[in-house]
């Protein structure tokens, strides 16, 4: 067995969170043409752990044949070895000219797995999540010997992920993506909106529908509380990584996240990249742009969702528990009656309770707003304790 099929089994790994929709691909992409690095592209793996993770599959399924679990995991993953599958990331869309389609050779991919398999037996979670990687990067052609860290889209602070992350890798280091909290809460919004649309599921569907549908009730839950309770309760160490900041100051937060990832800054961190080719972003951003705008991440149209109180409501409550938002914290008079303000409907709620056709969509958005409030008047009387990270 040469040395080019050795798996480094203790190799350092780095996993990204998303906080609402931060940026946290484009960070990744980012650190993906770093000599030293190994990446799947975007969002490909990020459902590999959990109850219903890949893996959980695999053990659910009782495959015990190493051709069937490679073939699933080439089926299950596919965009990411040929972007005219890929669903909205945009890899059909790459290159300078932005219309070459990405494409790593499946073939290659999986005499590589074999042979890894044969040496080191990869019906284990750990192994087979590292020798994919190592795959991946042999398919493209790239030399493995050189790489020292896989960086992993973890992206949703789940904590049946978590889990069993950290079971693999205890000591995984963590970058955690976030960005001003009404436009990170309005962008996955518009997000969902699009996805449906473009899959033809709702041609129909507004941003309003969301409180119908309980994505909007968890998408303001989850920009409450971020990637800061899992951070804490399993004492991760986590560099925060504000995408405002990223984008005004790019050189410089790079610098201190390759010093925290302990890699050398290369200028390769500042392009944006998956399999070393440039990337133009999702199908869902602002707008088409490869690389670092300071206007791109402050262009928001969120007032279709949300006005003046709105905003006063989930920035307060984002600057009282969190320090990364302490600057949007207000010497108001309506800070004594913060807890009434909850009690309003958000714009978004109270269009969906104005528009609904049935009672069925008017108990929803109903009960949607109810359970709204509720989450924030947990958090507002939440100890500080739990949003404090570990390493400050």
């Amino acid at each position: 067995m040469s040395l080019k099929y050795f798996l480094d089994t203790n190799i350092d790994i780095s996993a990204i969170f998303f906080w609402g929709r931060s940026g946290s691909f484009f960070l990744g992409s980012l650190l993906d043409n770093h000599k030293n690095i190994m990446t799947i592209p975007g969002g490909y793996l990020f459902n590999f752990y959990g109850e219903n993770g890949f893996w959980q599959k695999i053990i659910n399924n009782n495959i015990s044949d190493f051709d069937i679990l490679l073939d699933t995991f080439i089926k299950d993953h596919r965009g990411a070895f040929d972007g005219k599958y890929d669903k909205g990331s945009n890899f059909e869309f790459m290159g300078d000219d932005s219309v070459t389609c990405l494409s790593v050779d499946v073939e290659k991919f999986k005499i590589s797995m074999k042979k890894y398999h044969k040496k080191y037996n990869l019906f284990n979670r750990k192994l087979f999540f590292i020798a994919s990687h190592y795959s991946y990067e042999i398919a493209q052609g790239n030399d493995v010997l050189l790489k020292k860290l896989i960086n992993y889209q973890l992206h949703t602070p789940a904590s049946e992920r978590v889990s069993e992350f950290c079971q693999d890798f205890p000591n995984a280091k963590y970058l955690g993506t976030y960005r001003e909290p009404v436009r990170a809460l309005y962008s996955h919004i518009k997000q969902h909106k699009g996805n449906l649309q473009e899959n033809n599921e709702s041609k129909l569907y507004e941003e309003y529908h969301t409180v119908y549908d309980g994505q909007y009730g968890w998408y303001y839950k989850h920009q409450l509380i971020g990637w800061k309770k899992v951070a804490h309760d399993y004492k991760l160490l986590l560099l925060a990584v504000k995408l405002e900041k990223l984008h005004d100051n790019p050189k410089k937060v790079l610098k201190k996240i390759a010093k925290f990832l302990n890699i050398d800054f290369e200028d390769s961190l500042m392009q944006s990249t998956f399999c070393g080719l440039k990337y133009w972003g999702d199908n869902r951003a602002v707008g088409k742009i490869n690389g670092f705008s300071s206007s791109h991440t402050k262009t928001s149209t969120n007032e279709k969702c949300f006005n003046t109180h709105d905003l006063f409501v989930l920035n307060t409550l984002s600057a009282l528990k969190h320090k990364e938002y302490k600057y949007l914290l207000e010497d108001s008079e309506y800070m004594g009656i913060l807890e009434d303000m909850i009690e309003v409907p958000t714009k978004i709620e109270k269009e969906a309770l104005d528009k609904s056709l049935n009672i069925q969509e008017h108990k929803s958005a109903f009960l949607a707003y109810k359970q709204r409030v509720k989450d924030s008047i947990w958090f507002l009387n939440s100890s500080k304790k739990i949003w404090k990270l570990n390493n400050g």
